[in-house]
């Protein structure tokens, strides 16, 4: 069902193009097709690079301004994550191959969006919990939305 939330969010988009960057401003990007959702990360590896969960939004696609110092790191067989190799904030997460990119959603300089999904909730320490109702999904939902996108 991680399909059709990928087709309701990117027909949802409200916001055309966006800027964002890091903490210390040395990488700056722009964002096009913005969800106007956030979705939450529990994954360890999400919540080792960001100190807790991730909180990202959609989007339909990323430019890095030229010349920033935008880090790469290949986190897994299906991701590669951006970030300032200056301060190390987090700035991305992108599908290996293409198809799929999230912006760290606080990353972005304006704007604020609910949160709508839950995902790897079943790696969810007990020590947190988000207030209202969203779409959770266990790790093997995701791995498998992702083997799918991936054409594996």
């Amino acid at each position: 069902y991680l399909d059709a939330d990928i087709k309701r969010v990117r027909e949802a988009m409200t916001i055309e193009k966006a800027a964002g960057g890091c903490h210390c401003g040395a990488v700056r990007y722009k964002a096009f097709g913005v969800a106007d959702e956030m979705d939450a990360c529990h994954c360890g590896v999400c919540r080792k690079i960001s100190g807790g969960p991730l909180l990202a939004r959609d989007v339909a696609r990323l430019e890095y301004q030229e010349g920033t110092p935008v880090g790469r790191y290949r986190s897994s067989d299906w991701a590669e994550r951006t970030f300032c190799q200056k301060c190390g904030s987090v700035l991305a997460w992108h599908m290996v191959g293409g198809g799929y990119t999230v912006v760290a959603a606080y990353s972005l300089d304006e704007g604020d969006a609910p949160l709508s999904k839950e995902i790897f909730v079943d790696a969810q320490p007990k020590g947190y919990a988000f207030a209202g109702t969203t779409t959770r999904m266990t790790g093997a939902e995701v791995e498998e939305w992702a083997k799918s996108l991936m054409g594996s």
